[in-house]
C-alpha cells in the first residue's frame, strides 16, 4: 500500500511540474500514528507546495490507486 501510494503521488508530482504553476509533494506520512486530525483520527496525509506560483488545487485529484474516478477532490484550497 506504500509503494502504491508513493508511487502515485510520485506520479501526480511528476504531471504537475509540466503545468506553468509548479507543485511539489514536500512531505507525507502514509502510515501515521502520531498526528490527529480534526476528528481525532489518525489520518495518512501528504503536504503539497507550490514553488512558482500561486496555485488553487480546486478539482485536483489524489489518489493511492490507478482509478481517478474514486480518488480523493481536493477542496477549493490556494498555494502561496
Amino acid at each position: 500500500m506504500i509503494k502504491t501510494t508513493l508511487f502515485t503521488l510520485l506520479l501526480l508530482q511528476w504531471t504537475i511540474c509540466g503545468a506553468a504553476a509548479q507543485v511539489i509533494v514536500t512531505e507525507i506520512s502514509p502510515a501515521n500514528g502520531t498526528i490527529l486530525d480534526r476528528n481525532h483520527a489518525s489520518s495518512d496525509w501528504l503536504e503539497l507546495t507550490a514553488i512558482s506560483a500561486t496555485v488553487n488545487l480546486k478539482g485536483w485529484r489524489i489518489s493511492d490507486k490507478n482509478n481517478f474516478d474514486k480518488a480523493y477532490i481536493l477542496p477549493d484550497t490556494v498555494l502561496n
